[in-house]
């Protein structure tokens, strides 16, 4: 007998195929379950791959999947956050009126349109927006693959700018390179390439950070160099920025105190006796001790800066109200802008600016402080420092309690450079924010 016609024949689905019987027609299955339920699972299951990944990295599981808004930052929003991105556009957007009073004067004067400097400041403004928002949605963590390709460049247009071919003269001072469609000044990309480097290099050593030969020195011989070629343009301010982004750094990063405070005294003997051998920088020092004994020479724009600071009064005399920006106080809507403010608006005004500054730069602190990783840290710490320096070297020169080094006032003076690099900065300032431990 042959058992082969005993065997049962397989029967066949509805959709003529055999199919043995007892087996399951797993295409029949997986056609009960909704295409969206798929979709929906398969989602659920790459948001939580991604999340585990980014929590062992440091970040957000929101940063790389945000389904709610392809334009919202990684991270997560805190009171903090909110605070310093108003008072960023607040500083700002404050800027922009007071540009357009203080440099209506010299516009008319220098192009016959009283609008000229105003329209100028508005299109950086603009770019200044774009490179805040796109350093804000950037993880802070990316920056150190372009660290050091950018303090190279920075090296090379430190450099170009000290060829009188290529580089512009102001008033004695070399420091921007002019390239016809717009200027720039190398130095603020210095001051940028600084925060971004050191704070990598920090990280990087983060374990052997008591070695002073791994930590400190390193630190120190890139930014005597970069001083260096910034004192022969000539430019004192930015080399009191560059410093104190660099001790900013070392300084909540851990490095041993003592050491830091040599060389930090080692540095400041450096530049002060620097600032005597140079005749210019020399006659800028004891301008400021005694603005009164060369008044129409050294301590010209001292005395100038007082006389509109002092006719502010309480309320001020009203904004384009102000009489010193008349050819009397020179680069009013640059280097003295605080002093057309506090004319203008008086000491309310200027009150209200300081306190703006203030709020801005204890917030970094706060945000260095909160900071998940050394990194974080390190980047909030550069970051205000460099804006905490500038804006007292600048207030200082106005009020007549420090000595006059050209240095602008972040965010309101006029400069494309400088408000461009300075917002991309505080972007990745608010980005490190956004991945702060809540308290």
């Amino acid at each position: 007998m042959n058992l082969s016609k005993l065997k049962r024949k397989p029967r066949h689905s509805t959709n003529g195929s055999a199919q043995p019987v007892g087996s399951v027609d797993r295409r029949a299955k997986g056609s009960q379950v909704s295409k969206p339920n798929l979709i929906k699972s398969r989602l659920s299951k790459l948001l939580l791959l991604f999340s585990r990944k980014n929590y062992r990295n440091g970040l957000s599981p929101r940063s790389k999947l945000a389904p709610r808004s392809k334009l919202a930052p990684p991270g997560k929003k805190s009171g903090l956050f909110v605070v310093m991105f108003i008072t960023v556009f607040v500083i700002a957007i404050f800027g922009l009126f007071m540009i357009l009073s203080a440099s209506s004067h010299t516009a008319f004067e220098s192009t016959g349109n009283s609008w000229f400097w105003f329209r100028k400041q508005l299109l950086f403004f603009g770019l200044g927006c774009v490179a805040f928002i796109v350093s804000l949605r950037i993880p802070y963590h990316v920056w150190g693959k372009i660290a050091k390709p950018l303090l190279i460049l920075s090296f090379v247009l430190m450099l170009v700018v000290l060829i009188p071919k290529f580089g512009t003269s102001v008033n004695g001072a070399r420091r921007w390179i002019d390239l016809r469609a717009f200027v720039i000044q190398p130095v603020e990309l210095v001051k940028f390439s600084f925060v971004i480097y050191f704070s990598f290099l920090m990280h990087s050593r983060k374990d052997r950070l008591n070695d002073i030969r791994l930590s400190i020195r390193p630190v120190m011989l890139i930014l005597a160099m970069f001083v260096f070629l910034a004192l022969i343009q000539p430019d004192l301010g930015s080399s009191i920025v560059l410093g104190a982004i660099g001790f900013s750094i070392l300084f909540a990063v851990g490095v041993p105190w003592r050491s830091l405070g040599l060389w930090a005294a080692g540095a400041t003997g450096s530049v002060l006796f620097l600032s005597v051998v140079s005749g210019y920088r020399r006659n800028r020092l004891f301008s400021f001790l005694d603005p009164w004994d060369d008044p129409l020479n050294g301590g010209y724009q001292t005395l100038q800066s007082l006389v509109a600071v002092a006719s502010g009064g309480w309320l001020g005399r009203g904004i384009g109200a102000g009489r010193a920006k008349w050819g009397y106080l020179p680069f009013s809507h640059t280097d003295f802008i605080f002093a057309v403010v506090a004319e203008e608006l008086g000491l309310v005004g200027a009150t209200f600016l300081i306190l703006a500054f203030l709020t801005l730069c204890l917030g970094g602190v706060l945000v260095a402080l909160r900071a998940k990783d050394l990194l974080g840290t390190a980047l909030a710490s550069g970051i205000t420092g460099w804006i905490a320096s500038q804006f007292f070297l600048n207030v200082g020169a106005s009020m007549g309690l420090l000595p006059i080094t050209g240095m602008t006032l972040p965010l309101v003076s006029y400069g494309g450079s400088s408000l461009i690099i300075t917002m991309f900065g505080l972007g990745i300032l608010l980005n490190v924010a956004r991945f702060s431990r809540v308290p």
